[in-house]
């Protein structure tokens, strides 16, 4: 059966426009929405066979210069395996270019044994090769289309699969028919051929843009509901957080109140004691000094145990700040005074306060800096010999502005390898022996923080005992 003439120049012309032109239109309509390398890959890929079908519709029974017909048969070659590779990068999988290249230069070294000995025709070869380039995209994109849902891949793979067969058919006209592979002649056979590869053309690429929207929008829906996760997620994290400072507002209010019931009978029972110790004063000689003595005792322990409450307190609500304070300028003198007061008497009489007279005024927060002083006067005189004296040290620093605090005592200092954790929350030294909870320098340290300031142990001087602990708290911020 044949049909009416038809030019092999005329067939050669469409197919050069068709895998030229629809390649470089999806170039243009997918280059902000596919990936570049593997878009260029399938552009490259389609190209290179549209070249591969002009050449052997240009042959038109003319045998092509060897050169020529070597290139024809590599971008065939070529452009099949590249249109397929990227089909595996649509799955996810990387291209593995030495192994691309090695099969195509052994199907190139194929098909040059077949055109230079008998063993087989080179046409032959050639539609096989090209046959089984069909029947792998026509795999690949059906995998594709299985994995992703994709009517897109789907189509694609029968479109190959169409190809596959019309491959089939031109080995089995030239097994039992007449007609050469390579050469584009009047038969139905070869026409329906060309027909199909010009269709393969036009709808693989089709399916492709297709494929890849299909991939845009499903990136798009995995974003949206990325979106709406994580929306979700930060509006249970805001109600857990609502939450979480509703539970800290009542545990300070609770803690507050707390602290208020414990501390007023303790302040009740520390002014009976007072007043007791006065009464007890004016008692016979030889009970007076037992009677004062076990008074202060006790007074001593009421002492500690509103230090204690203090501390508890003050580290519960430091852990919880925000890093803003209301810094107010307050007179320094008045500072020391309260952080005295809060000492025994006995213990009171062993700190000595080297003031600069020139220094009144400085920007902190009252009630912080009086709780951190107060701990450092009370550990340095916890850890250095009841008869020692410790030294509180008032100064001014001019660059960068800071006010200074340095306590000193005469105990055994503070050893090297315990200087890194002396400011942790619960850490205690190695000789204490009270009833503290480690808490006195970790607010030290606090308070500096809050106050954008830092606290030190400084490096024991030759021939100098005891600790030395150095608390800056910087002047350069306007109130």
């Amino acid at each position: 059966m044949s049909i009416p003439s038809l030019d092999s120049h005329t067939i050669g012309f469409v197919a050069s426009l068709l895998y030229v032109l629809l390649p470089l239109g999806v170039w243009f309509i997918l280059r902000k929405q596919d990936d570049p390398v593997r878009l260029g890959i399938w552009v490259a890929g389609n190209i290179a066979v549209g070249l591969f079908i002009s050449l052997a519709a240009v042959r038109h029974g003319t045998p092509l210069p060897t050169g020529l017909l070597l290139l024809s048969v590599a971008l065939g070659f070529a452009g099949t395996m590249l249109r397929a590779l990227a089909m595996h990068h649509h799955l996810g999988e990387s291209i593995a270019w030495p192994r691309a290249l090695a099969v195509l230069v052994a199907l190139m070294i194929g098909f040059e044994i077949s055109r230079r000995t008998s063993l087989v025709d080179r046409a032959f070869y050639v539609v096989l090769v090209m046959l089984i380039g069909s029947l792998w995209l026509c795999a690949v994109s059906s995998r594709l289309g299985r994995v992703r849902a994709s009517a897109s891949a789907h189509a694609m793979s029968m479109a190959y699969g169409c190809a596959a067969i019309l491959l089939s058919l031109r080995i089995w006209n030239m097994l039992f028919g007449t007609g050469e592979a390579l050469t584009l002649d009047r038969s139905t056979n070869s026409v329906l051929l060309t027909l199909v590869m010009m269709f393969t053309a036009a709808f693989g690429n089709i399916a492709y843009i297709g494929i890849t929207l299909e991939g845009v929008h499903a990136r798009e829906l995995t974003r949206q509901l990325d979106i709406e996760r994580l929306s979700q997620s930060q509006r249970q994290s805001q109600a857990q957080s609502e939450r979480l400072l509703s539970l800290l507002r009542e545990r300070d209010e609770m803690l507050n109140l707390l602290a208020h019931e414990v501390r007023q009978p303790l302040n009740n029972a520390s002014a009976a004691l007072q007043s007791t110790r006065t009464v007890a004063t004016e008692a016979p000689a030889d009970l007076a000094p037992r009677l004062v003595g076990r008074l202060d005792r006790a007074r001593n322990v009421i002492q500690q145990i509103t230090s204690i409450l203090d501390n508890t307190l003050a580290a519960t609500t430091l852990l919880s700040a925000d890093g803003r304070l209301a810094l107010v300028e307050s007179d320094l003198e008045t500072l020391v005074e309260l952080c005295l007061a809060d000492i025994m008497p006995s213990a009171r009489l062993r700190i000595l306060v080297e003031h600069d007279p020139g220094l009144r005024t400085a920007a902190f927060d009252l009630g912080l800096m009086r709780l951190a002083l107060r701990n450092l006067l009370v550990n340095a005189l916890a850890y250095s010999p009841s008869n020692s004296s410790v030294v509180l040290r008032l100064s001014e620093r001019e660059e960068p502005l800071a006010i200074v605090f340095e306590v000193s005592d005469q105990g055994r200092g503070i050893a090297e390898g315990f200087r890194a954790r002396a400011f942790e929350r619960g850490v205690r030294g190695p000789e204490s022996t009270g009833t503290g909870l480690g808490l006195g320098l970790y607010i030290v340290r606090r308070v500096a923080e809050l106050h954008r300031g830092t606290v030190e142990i400084l490096p024991g001087e030759s021939g100098r005992p005891g600790a030395h602990l150095r608390l800056t708290i910087p002047q350069d911020r306007p109130i």
